[in-house]
């Protein structure tokens, strides 16, 4: 099979991928797919799943720096933790650029997992839909 028929039906049955090295089709789940060409939002745990007292946002660029979304993202959640630190809840915030695009991760480490888990839940609202985002649980680099 030549590498254009391949690469054809590889763009027309989204059930296949292709192996360019090997020539190889193989069957994959279309939520498998999804999740490997889709970059909107990838969420590390569902709100429900939440375990940690610390998580972080990143605001992600694809090679032509931040989008503005994905910074507004940043933005709003920075805004919703420190609403939570004025409300008396006990939080570390830190901020730092991590590329050369303007890259950055934002990152809230909670006394209660309580507060980590209701501010996780806020983010995960803040950040559904918009490209270039990434939420992962992981303790903050001090």
């Amino acid at each position: 099979m030549s590498v254009l028929m391949a690469a054809h039906c590889a763009v027309s049955s989204p059930y296949y991928f292709f192996l360019a090295a090997l020539g190889i089709f193989a069957p994959v789940a279309p939520e498998i797919l999804l999740s490997e060409w889709r970059t909107t939002s990838a969420i590390a745990a569902a709100p429900h799943d939440f375990r940690g007292k610390s998580f972080s946002v990143y605001a992600l660029s694809r090679g032509s720096g931040v989008p503005d979304a994905a910074l507004s993202v940043l933005e709003r959640v920075r805004s919703a933790i420190e609403r939570m630190q004025r409300e008396n809840v006990s939080v570390r915030i830190s901020e730092e650029r991590i590329g050369l695009e303007g890259e950055r991760r934002l990152c809230g480490e909670f006394e209660s997992e309580d507060a980590a888990r209701t501010a996780w839940q806020h983010a995960v609202a803040i950040a559904a839909g918009v490209d270039l985002v990434s939420l992962k649980v992981e303790p903050c680099p001090y």
